[in-house]
């Protein structure tokens, strides 16, 4: 009698081929569930656009005050979420932070994404904080 992914066949390819083309279509349908959006590609594009014009008028503003910061005059929560999530547009350079050869081949997805090149001083502000807060070189 066949149980789940093919256990009555205990031993056999069968169950790791079935086991493993289950466990695929389970993950993928998961993934898209929780990671879809109904939102299109443009939407999405003009979305992104105006959070990193936003994210650069704050800094800016703060570089005007002073500050090299993006809240008052120390390093803060968004100053680190910067520091990482900065490398989806450009990956930091290698002396600082050891990333895979995958993860540094996104950027051209995800600039690709983009409507303008991702602004000069968010590049700056991630590898000033990194250099000043963080132990180098970063590992993962």
């Amino acid at each position: 009698m066949p149980v789940g992914f093919g256990l009555a066949n205990i031993g056999s390819p069968g169950l790791a081929r079935n086991f493993h083309t289950n466990y695929h279509k389970l993950a993928n349908e998961a993934l898209q569930s929780k990671y879809t959006s109904p939102v299109t590609d443009e939407y999405a594009r003009r979305r992104l656009s105006r959070i990193l014009d936003t994210t650069t008028q704050r800094l800016m503003g703060q570089e005007d005050n002073g500050s090299r910061y993006f809240k008052s005059d120390r390093l803060t929560a968004p100053d680190i979420y910067w520091a990482a999530l900065g490398n989806l547009f450009e990956p930091i350079q290698e002396e600082l932070c050891t990333i895979p050869d995958s993860y540094r081949s996104l950027r051209a997805v995800v600039n690709a994404f983009l409507a303008a090149p991702l602004p000069q001083i968010l590049l700056e502000h991630r590898d000033y904080v990194v250099r000043k807060h963080f132990r180098i070189p970063i590992t993962l």
